[in-house]
């Protein structure tokens, strides 16, 4: 479990700040009122420069305009449920509302305020000390001089719930005077995109043996030393599918950060890596939860989702980029997900046919890598048959390949472009399937083709998902991408293609050396065999491990033209 990042003062000064100082009095500031906020620099005539309590009144009270905050869907006191469900007094995520303290001696002698719930009553409550005043069930409440006002505070349920609270001046006499309306929002869930420096990796350990993933799992370990952790095969019944498990974001708000995993419904039966989420991450600024339920499909894995880096479209900027998954009609993703993810708003999502795959996952033939000489900052790599023919054109056409005979049946790089039947397939994918996705990332992304790099890729008719398409070369743009904190260079963990003979090795590789020449120097392959753990059971790299990430712009400075009103 990662460490708590909350910090209750300086989440206190942010808010603070957030808010413009907002609480402050009018009176005291020099250009309010009638000359009694003088400089001091002469003399008043009276009292030295203080200012009598009379002269100020309800014209005078300033409040905050929005309380923003993150859901409470953490589990501070680790009792394995999210605390929302607890409604305890005091708990982190409740946001002060941050009136001032003399609100009511400010207003007059016999003073109250009447305040106004609305909004997503269902998914706010409203605090003053120890108790609840407004939730779903009361949506209004008074405050009078016996209560403690810095000790009202907002409490959020969900992601992008929003609400108000109007505040009214009732004088002593029982009249009505001026009113404040405060805007309540929390905020959305940020999927993390490869730009985003990672701060600690993980993958299932099935260990040793020609089945196992102790290669697979040293490679990582040897680069990435304690950010790199591990849960045990036998734990999560040797599922080592973790991507497809969970779903890494971040909530934040002024002064805070909450990590957050969304846990798919793949496994909804206490199964496999089921609990993974709860038993591993969620607790104190970690929250876990789960969008949808019934039967899953391929598509409700998450390397089926995935999300961009910061874009520009028509002049829109996403600067938290924007979320893609697959769907296969009448397979994608669950419905719940799908409308969580669009009321988001930020990373307004777009989807991609992925009929044509066996597991149909985005993660299979596209990934986004950072390259500081691209006009974006990224470029995207993707699949390409065009390109695998070539390569295959350029090897020795005789040479034993052990890997492709003993899984594809294909001995040497000659077999597999004498085989006319496959390039029929191939060619055939590439033109209905692979460049429309390019066509639409392009169109929903603001890119060009020199946005791209094509990587050479080849797929196979699998008899054994229903004659849709595999992968035949390891899928090489399905990497896990761990970037570092300049959010520029990066480490790539790549699925080895073994495309040379048995005793050659893996720098001497003739696709190794092709596709380290395409990489810009800001990035470092680094080559993991998962031939028979994850190649042949229909996966690569990115499908065996996830990565949380470290959030890197403020919504609520930089996405604001994205939220609806």
């Amino acid at each position: 479990m990662q460490p708590s990042r909350s910090n209750p003062i300086l989440r206190g000064m942010a808010l603070w700040l957030a808010l413009g100082g907002a609480l402050s009095l009018a009176a005291c500031d020099p250009d309010k009122g009638d000359g009694s906020g003088d400089d001091g620099g002469g003399d008043d005539g009276d009292d030295g420069g203080t200012t009598d309590s009379g002269d100020v009144g309800p014209g005078d009270l300033e409040m905050p305009e929005e309380v923003l905050g993150v859901p409470n869907m953490d589990d501070d006191n680790e009792n394995g449920d999210i605390d929302w469900a607890d409604a305890a007094a005091g708990d982190n995520e409740q946001v002060p509302v941050g009136l001032d303290p003399d609100a009511l001696t400010i207003l007059g002698e016999g003073s109250s305020l009447s305040v106004a719930f609305e909004g997503e009553v269902d998914l706010i409550r409203v605090w003053l000390g120890d108790s609840v005043v407004a939730d779903e069930d009361t949506t209004s409440f008074e405050l009078s001089g016996d209560d403690d006002l810095s000790t009202l505070a907002i409490e959020f349920a969900r992601p992008m719930a929003t609400g108000q609270l109007v505040f009214t001046h009732i004088d002593a006499e029982g009249a009505e005077g001026d009113s404040w309306t405060v805007a309540l929002q929390a905020a959305p869930l940020i999927l993390n995109h490869h730009l985003q420096p990672a701060e600690w990796a993980v993958a299932v350990d099935v260990g040793g043996g020609p089945y196992g993933n102790a290669d697979f799992i040293s490679g990582f370990r040897s680069e990435l030393g304690s950010d790199f952790g591990t849960v045990s095969g036998s734990s999560v019944g040797y599922d080592v599918w973790i991507q497809d498990e969970i779903e890494f974001g971040t909530f934040t708000a002024p002064g805070y950060e909450m990590d957050f995993v969304i846990d798919s419904i793949r496994n909804d039966n206490g199964r496999y890596l089921d609990p993974y989420a709860e038993d591993n991450h969620l607790g104190p600024d970690f929250g876990s939860f789960t969008w949808g339920s019934g039967r899953a499909t391929s598509q409700d894995s998450f390397g089926n989702l995935e999300v961009s880096p910061p874009v520009t479209v028509d002049g829109v900027e996403y600067p938290f980029g924007r979320i893609y998954y697959g769907d296969s009609p009448p397979y994608d993703i669950a419905d719940d997900l799908q409308q969580m993810m669009a009321a988001q708003q930020v990373q307004a999502p777009f989807t991609l046919d992925i009929s044509w795959l066996c597991v149909g996952h985005v993660d299979e033939y596209i990934s986004m890598l950072p390259d500081p000489d691209a006009p974006k900052g990224f470029r995207v790599w993707v699949a390409d048959v065009d390109e695998g023919q070539a390569f295959l054109e350029s090897m020795d056409p005789d040479e034993y390949l052990p890997y492709y005979r003993s899984g594809h049946h294909y001995e040497t790089a000659g077999d597999m472009l004498d085989d006319a039947s496959l390039w029929s397939y191939n060619n055939d994918l590439m033109e209905e399937y692979i460049e429309p996705s390019i066509d639409i990332m392009k169109a929903e992304l603001g890119l060009d083709e020199s946005d791209f790099v094509r990587v050479p890729g080849l797929f196979e008719r699998s008899r054994d998902c229903g004659g849709v398409a595999l992968a035949l070369i390891p899928a090489t743009v399905n990497m896990q991408v761990n970037t570092h904190d300049d959010g520029v260079g990066a480490d790539l963990f790549i699925p080895d293609p073994f495309l040379r003979g048995s005793s050659t090795a893996v720098r001497n590789d003739p696709f190794v050396q092709h596709f380290e020449a395409l990489l810009p120097a800001n990035l470092t392959a680094h080559w993991l065999d998962d031939w028979n753990t994850y190649h042949m059971a229909w996966g690569e790299v990115h499908c065996g491990s996830n990565t949380i990430r470290t959030p890197t712009a403020d919504w609520w400075t930089e996405a604001r033209h994205l939220m609806e009103d």
